[in-house]
């Protein structure tokens, strides 16, 4: 899942309900088991957005040369955060 916002654009909650959008398009329609993203440490907003749709972060790994969070939802914990 990827997303970039102009910056007139920020703070709308518009990336929120884009993502929980996606989510349940991916779980509830594609029928897709894991969503990942990748996110710069110094992303702070989008992490913010990840952890309120239920992604967890779990480890960071180095991608076009930059460190990234690799933040995951699967089908069980969507479920559950849902409710």
């Amino acid at each position: 899942m990827d997303y970039h916002l102009l910056t007139e654009f920020r703070g709308h909650g518009i990336a929120m309900g884009a993502s929980r959008t996606l989510l349940g398009y991916a779980f509830l329609e594609s029928r897709h088991e894991r969503i990942v993203s990748l996110m710069r440490p110094d992303k702070t907003a989008s992490q913010r957005v990840a952890l309120k749709n239920g992604l967890l972060h779990g480890r960071d790994v180095e991608f076009r040369d930059m460190i990234h969070g690799v933040y995951t939802i699967d089908r069980r914990q969507y479920r559950v955060c849902r409710r």
